[in-house]
């Protein structure tokens, strides 16, 4: 604190020092400028003033008043280009001090509130504050703000005085004993009314001094954050320069003095930096207030401030160390004559300060604060564009799924299909209504055993995995509906059973068109095994192919005991022995076609075996090798004819099957089709247009239910009759009772009315039969932990008491560890036209129906 000393008769120099600061070079400094009163007395007395020690309320409203005053000029837009200070804890501490509270004898903290919201928003506004919140709500703004302020208000405001930075200022600096109560809304109690005349205010309970002390102190705080640098505070950067308080003619009388003492004595105490210059002009030296010539301190004049200046650093750490009154204080005397005077606005440019860093200017700032933005911009923009590309390439990965869908992590994109597994409807790619269908019904079915699980923990509840072709076209995915419908069927059985009755889910496994993601899709569903524990089979499975083959050794190396339902071909259980299957094998299909053409049509000419040329159909392989030795072992003279299957072309040694037709009239025997039924149509026209008044006799595989399931095929061709084995009995609709009939009427009514006459086919029993396999092991399993491997072990006994009467016939595995059912059920029907198919004969144990003697 710089005090300039000057004898009577001499100018001020204030006045050519603030001079001086406003032309600064390249920056004005900024400064504040006060002039006390001319106190002629104080000022020209020969002796000192008498010092006052103890401070009174006079002396704090003189020293507010002034720091008011200093304050403004300081915030003002003056110092707008170089960083105007914000005196938010001095404004609120002097505002504190002026506030009278109404209830000043009760607890009035909700009045106390209300005033601070209202110097809140008077502040924010810089205006006057209002009486009371309510004022400053009222037209301001529509009734249903003005409730949600009201409501919100008092959180908002507690949540300040707890964290906002000016209100916990008050509570940890050291003056008035802040902790008494603790919270800023009681300290602030404390300090209302100490400011400002009568009537009201409140001269009791509170240490005038203490007052004073935090007042100062709150106005060197703002400094002091004024100038603290941070990065997050560029622009504190361009004070270059100490900022100046100008107090010309202080006295003891008007306060000056007082307020120099005040702020030597916080700077002692506290030790804290605050980058503030006072320099005080007055007749006598503070703070003794005393006469030059009666000081017995060492006073130099202004040709000597330099050394000064020096004597003054080398002692002052240990005189504020020690807390001397005058440990701040550098006096020096100075004298400006009056011919001077005309010569106090200085030269332009006189006085050079530190120019602010570049990087510092608002140019600078805004430039790269834009330049940061648009860059930061970018980046998010790029990590955006980057997310929703990994999402887009995610989810076209995923069957068109989102990554937050928890389930398509078992699902993959190949080509044009959904490969994997799902609890809920597959979104596969141009499904046909049908298929979502009957899937949305076995989904429903899924989430009724999810909630009866949770009502009722300590019921079984397994999930079983139905895979098979689902993508497929045509009949074969007419076959896929039928299965799930007999699925369907099953799993609605259990849901209606009781607590012992164990509930089962079903996940959807997609293998692809004829089964050729088969491997994908069972590798997939074993890593859901680890995550999900309930997984404990597998059921299904389409078209006895190499595909399908290798779709068996995957689940097999998975650890996943499967039950197909359609399969036929032979020694499809030496591919995994979790392998097995519901249906006889074409060994047994043929044997019965043989003993059936021998006994019951009689006929003696020659068989001709039509099959197609495709090595990769095992189920046509091998039922063609099985008929050829087996109506060659019935005594039949076999000749094997081989086409072309559609759509590939036609050879001169494997013609059409159109071709084929045709050279088949005149046969003096029976035709015995091993081919799909897709060629089954042509093979008919060929015939139809050569000998449709004298067919031959005719007698397919089982595969060719899909063909006879559709009338308008029948109706095709009517004048043509032919016979094909059946894996389950033929003729049965909705109304023909049994459990599957039952709840096929139940699920899907419109079942009972389609044109397509899909209950003659033998889908959906073996479909359901396979299912009731499982179940059944898991029957066995009471009490104990179910597992793949211990429901494989349950599978191989069914047999003897624990058989299954299935919807496909009796399905026992014998005690010889059999995978293929023993004497399982074979139907031959007849199909005339459009008329329902007649049952002409059957083999194997099926309730009432009595098998033929010629059975093998």
């Amino acid at each position: 604190m710089l005090g300039l000393v000057r004898d009577a008769g001499a100018q001020p120099l204030l006045l050519a020092v603030r001079e001086y600061l406003v032309h600064a070079r390249p920056t004005r400094i900024p400064h504040a400028w006060h002039e006390y009163e001319p106190d002629e007395d104080a000022e020209s007395a020969a002796a000192p003033e008498t010092p006052d020690e103890q401070v009174g309320y006079t002396d704090l409203d003189q020293v507010a008043a002034v720091l008011f005053e200093l304050s403004k000029q300081l915030a003002s837009g003056g110092h707008k280009k170089y960083g105007r200070i914000a005196f938010r804890r001095f404004e609120l501490a002097r505002w504190l001090m002026k506030l009278r509270l109404v209830a000043d004898h009760v607890d009035n903290e909700a009045e106390l509130k209300d005033h601070i919201r209202s110097f809140e928003r008077a502040r924010r506004k810089r205006k006057p504050p209002e009486d009371g919140f309510g004022q400053v709500l009222t037209g301001s703004v529509p009734p249903w703000a003005r409730i949600v302020l009201w409501l919100i208000a008092p959180f908002w405001l507690g949540w300040r005085f707890r964290l906002g930075p000016k209100y916990r200022w008050f509570l940890r600096q050291s003056y008035l004993a802040p902790h008494d109560p603790g919270t800023f809304l009681g300290f602030a109690q404390r300090l209302t009314g100490r400011l400002g005349a009568e009537p009201g205010r409140r001269t009791t309970d509170e240490d005038p001094g203490q007052l004073l002390d935090l007042l100062v102190n709150a106005f060197l705080e703002d400094v002091r954050r004024a100038y603290r640098r941070g990065w997050w505070r560029p622009r504190a950067a361009r004070r270059t320069t100490y900022t100046v308080i100008l107090l010309d003619r202080i006295t003891r009388r008007n306060g000056g003095y007082r307020l120099l003492e005040t702020v030597n004595r916080i700077r002692n105490e506290t030790g804290l930096f605050d980058p503030l210059l006072f320099i005080s002009g007055s007749r006598k030296v503070p703070p003794d207030a005393l006469p030059l010539r009666a000081t017995h301190r060492n006073i130099r004049d202004m040709s000597q401030a330099v050394r000064a200046y020096e004597e003054w650093k080398d002692r002052f750490a240990d005189a504020s160390r020690t807390r001397q009154p005058a440990a701040w204080y550098l006096p020096i005397q100075s004298s400006l004559s009056a011919e001077a005077e005309a010569e106090i606005q200085p030269p332009a440019g006189k006085l050079k300060v530190p120019a602010p860093p570049m990087w510092s200017r608002a140019t600078v700032l805004t430039t790269a604060f834009v330049v940061l933005a648009l860059a930061a911009g970018g980046v998010v923009i790029s990590l955006l564009r980057a997310d929703s590309r990994a999402e887009k390439q995610w989810s076209q990965a995923h069957c068109d799924l989102g990554s937050e869908n928890a389930g398509a992590k078992y699902l993959v994109t190949i080509g044009n299909e959904c490969i994997g597994s799902s609890d809920e409807p597959l979104p596969s790619f141009n499904q046909p209504p049908d298929l979502l269908g009957v899937q949305q019904v076995i989904a429903k079915q899924n989430d009724e055993a999810e909630k009866l699980r949770q009502e009722n923990p300590g019921r079984q509840f397994v999930t079983v995995a139905y895979i098979s072709e689902m993508s497929a076209a045509g009949d074969i995915l007419s076959s896929e509906v039928e299965r799930l419908q007999g699925i369907a069927a099953r799993q609605r059985r259990q849901l209606d059973g009781n607590v012992a009755d164990p509930l089962v889910r079903i996940l959807f496994v997609n293998a692809g068109h004829e089964m050729r993601q088969g491997q994908v899709a069972a590798n997939m569903l074993g890593r859901r095994m680890a995550d999900d524990e309930s997984i404990i089979g597998a059921v299904g499975l389409a078209v006895s192919s190499k595909q399908t083959v290798d779709t068996i050794k995957a689940l097999g190396s998975a650890g996943i005991p499967m039950i197909a339902a359609p399969l036929t071909a032979d020694n499809l259980q030496n591919e995994s022995p979790l392998y097995y299957q519901v249906s006889p094998q074409n060994r047994r299909e043929a044997q019965v076609a043989a003993r059936y053409t021998r006994n019951q049509l009689g006929v003696t000419g020659k068989v001709v075996v039509v099959s197609a040329d495709n090595p990769e159909d095992f189920y046509g392989t091998s039922l063609t090798t099985d008929a050829l030795e087996e109506f060659g072992r019935e005594g039949f003279a076999v000749e094997p004819r081989v086409y072309t299957p559609s759509p590939k072309p036609a050879v001169p040694d494997k013609p059409s099957p159109r071709d084929v037709g045709q050279r088949l009239c005149g046969t003096d025997g029976l035709v015995f089709y091993t081919g799909r039924p897709a060629d089954f149509a042509q093979l008919l026209d060929g015939i139809n247009g050569t000998c449709s008044s004298a067919p031959p006799a005719i007698l397919a595989g089982d595969d060719l239910s899909r063909y006879v399931a559709d009338s308008k095929s029948r109706e095709r061709f009517p004048q043509i009759p032919f016979d094909y084995v059946a894996l389950a009995l033929g003729g049965q609709n909705c109304y023909s009772g049994g459990d599957l009939n039952n709840a096929l009427k139940e699920l899907f009514p419109e079942r009972c009315a389609s044109l397509r006459e899909s209950y003659l086919t033998d889908d959906a029993p073996t479909a359901y039969d396979a299912l009731t396999g499982i179940v059944a092991a898991v029957n066995m399993l009471r009490g104990t932990k179910v597992t793949p491997g211990a429901v494989w072990h349950m599978i191989t006994r069914i047999t003897g008491s624990s058989r299954i009467d299935g919807a496909s016939g009796i399905i026992d595995f014998g005690r010889e560890g059999s995978q293929i059912p023993l004497d399982k059920f074979l139907a031959v029907m007849r199909v005339q036209g459009a008329v329902t198919p007649q049952v002409r004969a059957t083999c194997g144990e099926y309730r009432d129906r009595i098998a033929a003697v010629w059975c093998p």
